[in-house]
């Protein structure tokens, strides 16, 4: 009996000392440490935009405009961010009719090698000293600009960690750490073999 309440105190002081917060932090392709993310060979940015595009590994993932993953925004919606219009004269006879000239209209599409930075949203449980982290979910962020100023980066859309990690087991990242190709992007962040920061100043989170 005594053993008996030794060991339900035991597990009461354990639970005590376990904590868990939800955090974001930002992936930057361009450090080294996540240059793995940009291989030219299959490449993050192209994996995430076409999985809520066009469907990656036979997959159309859903994706969220907010942190909660509650307003959906459509495939149609995604691709217009980003792309513009521009306009731009035809002369059909330049040379014979130098003044007949009439406008076109091209519209340009969003490139997703644009993409370098990501938002991804974590809960961290941490006992006694040790951490796990459960990856909730990512976003791909673009740079905001007026005219020749940048204003700041917001979010594409959310993709929902879950229901991403279907195609994610499917993808292979090319890197030293995986010689034998076997470890797929799923494990890469599940594994956590990115360097990731929590500062996440001048980032709009939602749509």
């Amino acid at each position: 009996m005594k053993l008996l309440v030794f060991i339900i105190c035991l597990f009461s002081v354990f639970q005590s000392n376990s904590q868990t917060k939800r955090i974001i932090e930002i992936i930057d392709d361009n450090l080294k440490a996540n240059q793995t993310m940009a291989s030219a060979k299959n490449p993050f940015y192209t994996i995430i935009y076409e999985a809520a595009t066009i469907g990656r590994k036979g997959t159309l993932v859903t994706a969220y405009r907010d942190t909660s993953l509650t307003k959906t925004i459509s495939p149609e919606e995604i691709k217009k961010i980003g792309s513009g219009k521009e306009t731009f004269p035809i002369y059909p006879d330049p040379e014979n009719n130098p003044d007949l000239f009439y406008d076109t209209t091209v519209v340009i599409l969003f490139d997703p090698v644009k993409i370098s930075r990501f938002l991804i949203i974590s809960d961290v449980t941490e006992t006694n000293g040790i951490k796990e982290y459960k990856l909730i979910a990512i976003a791909p962020l673009i740079e905001t600009w007026i005219g020749n100023v940048k204003v700041n980066e917001q979010v594409m859309f959310w993709l929902r960690f879950d229901d991403f990690s279907e195609v994610l087991g499917k993808e292979i990242f090319f890197a030293p750490e995986n010689p034998g190709n076997d470890l797929t992007y799923k494990d890469f962040f599940e594994k956590r073999f990115f360097i990731a920061k929590t500062e996440i100043t001048s980032v709009d989170l939602s749509r």
